[in-house]
């Protein structure tokens, strides 16, 4: 298990409860190959996400997808977005869609004044309740961040833990 980014301890807010983003090392793999064949432009995609607790959420297994986009070094915009949603939206296993992921290109890991908006202004539109925006480049760095838009908006920063791809089982196994 490797732990991409926390952004807190319990010594900085003991009361605060991180939400946890798991990947499976084929996700995050898939993932920085897109990264790393697209730089030095950006390239964008979605993820299915099982919600397994309040604060805990898992990349669905094979869940990781991009649309086709038009890309630049300080961009990616995707032009099916459309299509991801109404082929992937959700199913009767609670997956949904649930993460919305883009690279840096060569740059840093990190959330733009873009993407921040980005985020705040995919509230609006009112159709969903929460979605995860996740950051990277072509060096594997990772930064996400839970925007919560029902009842109440409010976004926080995500540890992200990427974990072996037979992780579901070997849990079962020592539950």
């Amino acid at each position: 298990m490797r732990i991409l980014s926390a952004p807190l301890t319990a010594k900085d807010a003991p009361k605060l409860v991180v939400p946890t983003l798991f990947i499976s090392s084929s996700d995050y793999d898939l993932m920085l190959i897109y990264a790393q064949t697209a730089s030095p432009q950006e390239v964008s995609g979605y993820g299915l996400i099982d919600q397994c607790a309040r604060d805990q959420f898992i990349l669905c297994p094979g869940g990781l997808f991009i649309t086709d986009q038009v890309v630049t070094q300080v961009s990616a915009k995707p032009t099916a977005v459309g299509n991801a949603y109404a082929g992937n939206r959700a199913d009767e296993a609670g997956m949904t869609l649930g993460l919305q992921w883009h690279s840096h290109g060569r740059g840093g890991a990190y959330h733009s004044p873009t993407d921040m908006n980005t985020a705040h202004t995919y509230g609006n539109v009112g159709t969903i309740d929460w979605m995860i925006w996740l950051v990277t480049n072509d060096r594997g760095d990772v930064v996400a961040r839970l925007e919560q838009y029902k009842p109440i908006r409010i976004g926080v920063p995500m540890t992200v833990i990427v974990v072996p791809d037979n992780y579901q089982q070997l849990l079962e196994q020592v539950t």
